[in-house]
């Protein structure tokens, strides 16, 4: 099999990956869509504790007894607290993916047990709005925030 020659023939695959951590922290929406098929809302994240990058799948939908599918209504719950961290308590439904990305909240980030391959993969359960300095210096312009609490940086 012949192998041409390119400006790509002797790139080296770079290890850059950083491992996501454990516990609350202010994470910046990178990529926000919705499957093509409706059944998967996925996010991509930065946390900005240690630039370490969160992809996470919430699924749409489940399947009942009949194998119908039916509104999953737990990860469903998750996405609209996702959506009152940006927009505030008030909102109501799951955020638009157009809308949000460059957004940033805090979340309590949780990772699962190692698999068989060593990979651990992070979860997240709830989202909160970030207080207000975290917002004017990572996040989107109108976003929701909460005041300062005096633990941020000084204005």
């Amino acid at each position: 099999m012949q192998d041409t020659p390119w400006k790509f023939s002797n790139e080296e695959p770079v290890d850059e990956f950083i491992q996501p951590e454990e516990g609350p922290q202010y994470i910046q929406i990178t990529k926000a869509e919705v499957s093509a098929d409706e059944l998967h809302y996925i996010l991509r994240f930065k946390s900005l504790m240690n630039d370490a990058s969160l992809s996470l799948r919430y699924f749409l939908f489940a399947t009942n007894e009949d194998g119908e599918l039916i509104p999953d209504s737990k990860q469903r719950r998750t996405l609209v607290s996702l959506k009152r961290a940006i927009y505030g308590p008030d909102a109501v439904g799951l955020p638009n993916p157009v809308d949000i990305v460059g957004s940033v909240v805090e979340a309590d980030v949780k990772l699962s047990k190692p698999n068989d391959k060593g990979y651990v993969y992070p979860r997240i359960y709830n989202y909160k709005p970030a207080p207000q300095s975290i917002v004017e210096a990572f996040g989107l312009e109108g976003q929701y925030c909460i005041p300062d609490d005096g633990e941020g940086p000084e204005e």
